[in-house]
């Protein structure tokens, strides 16, 4: 890493320390978090990313952890023929970030040398092969809420901005997120794969089939009931709070619902119907056409 990044790196963890969320306003924070966060991420493309990287791209609260649990749980079979419960350690080590601070980067090569890769990105040229997940974006913005509300439980909430201000903000950052990936997804189904994360909340093994043969993974030739047993081992919580132990994820899960209760009338469609009509719409149309691709891509 050259001494230029190195400083933006330092600059990044000055940024998300929790003193500096104590006195730098929210557009401070934005504005380091986004300027020094390009010209890292810049770099790390430039590293990381090749014509055989395939990205796990999502907004983030759509479900990546989750996904990357179940494909490095089937290259951990293609590997040693084992189908057991994955450590976050070990979902790392088969499908790392590409925001990941490894200081020599050796990705898991299979089939043929492909890897995946991590990322909340939006959508770059130089992404040549992904795995594009998406969700109900009411959904993925009220965990997103949360997440950043439990991040630093010590950061008042106005410091947040409020909650309808938020649900506008992210919504539209969603809205361009996907937006920017779509015409990649429309002209090269081949190479870019739509799915949605509701579809994992329902028996995945069709999906998982998909997934694997997509990434020419061996395990989608497995037996239907050994997809089930994969998609099986892992709860949400193993991807909302990886690395937590019993006691404190649900110590997380409870102050995450309560986060809920408190904004599951704020957050919302209709309030975003009310709030933004045209933003509203437009969503609306987003989610038609992400699934009109999903459809077409796991035909």
């Amino acid at each position: 890493m050259s001494l230029t990044v190195a400083v933006l790196q330092k600059g990044i963890d000055l940024a998300q320390r929790a003193g500096l969320s104590r006195w730098a306003s929210p557009g401070v924070r934005s504005f380091l978090r986004n300027t020094l966060g390009w010209a890292v991420l810049t770099r790390q493309i430039t590293a990381r990313v090749d014509p055989k990287t395939i990205l796990l791209a999502e907004f983030p609260r759509c479900g990546v952890t989750w996904l990357r649990f179940l494909i490095a749980t089937g290259l951990h079979h293609q590997r040693t023929g084992e189908i057991r419960k994955l450590s976050h350690d070990e979902m790392e080590a088969y499908a790392a970030n590409l925001l990941g601070r490894e200081k020599l980067y050796r990705p898991y090569r299979f089939a043929h040398g492909y890897s995946v890769l991590k990322t909340h990105s939006f959508f770059d040229p130089r992404f040549e092969r992904a795995i594009v997940i998406y969700r109900n974006p009411f959904d993925a913005i009220r965990s997103y809420y949360a997440m950043e509300m439990m991040a630093d439980p010590l950061r008042p909430a106005n410091l947040l901005t409020n909650e309808e201000t938020y649900l506008i903000r992210r919504v539209g950052e969603f809205i361009t997120y996907y937006e920017g990936w779509l015409p990649a997804i429309r002209r090269h189904p081949d190479r870019y794969l739509a799915i949605r994360y509701e579809e994992l909340l329902t028996p995945p093994g069709a999906l998982l089939r998909k997934v694997f043969a997509f990434l020419h993974i061996g395990a989608a030739d497995l037996p239907a009931h050994h997809l089930a047993r994969i998609a099986g081992l892992y709860e949400r919580s193993d991807a909302n709070f990886a690395g937590l132990s019993a006691a404190e994820r649900n110590t997380a899960a409870a102050k995450k619902t309560d986060i809920f209760k408190r904004i599951e009338r704020v957050m919302t469609p209709e309030n975003l119907e009310r709030l933004r009509p045209s933003l509203y719409a437009r969503s609306n149309a987003l989610l038609d056409e992400l699934d009109r691709v999903r459809c077409s891509s796991t035909a």
